[in-house]
């Protein structure tokens, strides 16, 4: 297969009864479009390509739009990077989003789909003021928030990055894990008052 060849399928689909594994991990390139028209030409949202990520859901549910995918961590060229367990339900966890165009319902367990790695994607906001570490403003640097579970309504979001707070003198992993795992910058402001809304980011280490 050639390196450039095109996606298995489009944005806001999914596959759930092809095997797939042999593109877990494959990244492609689309245009900023809005997926969601569904007739007439497509309108761009940006002039910025959105780089997506195929990966196999193994959560043992369905995986909804717009949240953190967590990645697994079990040993395998194919699991980390290709397989997502859950949402982030730590502070500073790494994670991507899950693409904002597929069903409200989500990604079933099992199926393959997209996940944002760069470019223009939409989050979701914590469900308590509280977890928002302030308004957040446009550009402003953008990580995930702690829950209870992987599967919680409160795991798969994003607050504002909070390097102020730690007043550890030889282990700095409060921040550090902040600056490694972000997850990219916000291009729209939302003040505290705004809970379990979208916010569009700028996903990547710019």
């Amino acid at each position: 297969m050639a390196r450039d060849d095109a996606p298995p399928f489009r944005r806001g689909e999914y596959e759930s009864s092809e095997d797939l594994s042999h593109l877990q991990g494959r990244e492609w390139h689309f245009e900023d479009l809005d997926y969601s028209q569904t007739s007439g030409a497509k309108l761009h949202r940006s002039g910025k390509m959105v780089t997506c990520r195929l990966v196999k859901n193994s959560s043992g549910g369905a995986l909804l739009p717009k949240r953190l995918a967590a990645f697994s961590t079990t040993a395998g060229a194919n699991n980390h990077g290709g397989v997502v367990t859950g949402y982030t339900a730590t502070d500073y966890e790494r994670g991507y989003p899950v693409d904002e165009y597929l069903p409200a319902a989500g990604v079933p367990d099992g199926a393959y789909f997209y996940i944002v790695t760069g470019g223009p994607a939409t989050v979701k906001l914590p469900l308590a003021g509280t977890g928002f570490n302030g308004d957040i403003s446009v550009g402003g640097v953008l990580v995930a928030l702690t829950a209870v579970t992987a599967g919680a309504t409160t795991a798969g979001r994003v607050a504002n990055q909070n390097i102020t707070g730690s007043t550890q003198t030889s282990d700095y992993s409060f921040i550090l894990k902040q600056a490694e795992n972000y997850i990219g910058r916000a291009l729209s402001a939302a003040t505290t008052g705004n809970t379990n809304s979208d916010l569009l980011v700028d996903v990547g280490k710019w």
